[in-house]
Formats: structure tokens, C-alpha cells, sequence
């Protein structure tokens, strides 16, 4: 799966990158990006992967926080894990105090 940064004023396409996935998935699975946020500083990425199910139901399989590496200009995985919280509501919130 691939995640494509546009420029919010011209559209133009900033970076991509693929979203990995978790050892033990099932790459066959039907799984998207669910929801996305960045940081206020524009260095993160919080991410969530899941399906979409019946309902509007929605499954989240996988939290995602990517940093942004200034010599490679590029987004790199930070951080990845399985959501055991299968009901919570994810809400990503980044702490500029804490880099």
C-alpha cells in the first residue's frame, strides 16, 4: 500500500512512500488508510490501517508513526504496532515538547 503527501496549495506531489505491513499479515487483505494526521511541525506522521466494514464499522489492524529524515528527505517508519485496542477510538495527538 502507498501513501502519496500532496503540497496543500499546488497539489504537487511531495513525497511517497509504502506503508508497511505488520510481520504475520495477510498482504491479500483489503486494508487502507484509515486516518492520517500530522504533526504541527510537519517532521510526523500518525497513521492508522484497517479495514472498512459493514456499517460504517471501520477495524483498525495497525497504528503507523512516521518521522521525517532531513538528509534523506524522505518519510521513514518510526514507529509500527498492532492495535490491541480494537474498540478504542484513535485520536493522534503530537507533543511538540517532546521531539
Amino acid at each position: 500500500m502507498n501513501a502519496i503527501i500532496y503540497d496543500e496549495a499546488s497539489f504537487r506531489e511531495v513525497d511517497k512512500f509504502t506503508v508497511p505491513v505488520m510481520e504475520g499479515s495477510n498482504e491479500d487483505e483489503d486494508l487502507e488508510i484509515l486516518y492520517m494526521v500530522a504533526s504541527q511541525d510537519d517532521q510526523r506522521i500518525g497513521m492508522s490501517v484497517g479495514r472498512q466494514l459493514i456499517k460504517d464499522q471501520e477495524e483498525i489492524t495497525e497504528i503507523i508513526v512516521y518521522k521525517y529524515n532531513r538528509s534523506t528527505e524522505k518519510f521513514e517508519v518510526e514507529r509500527a504496532r498492532e492495535n490491541q485496542f480494537k474498540d478504542a477510538c484513535i485520536q493522534f495527538v503530537f507533543d511538540v515538547r517532546n521531539p
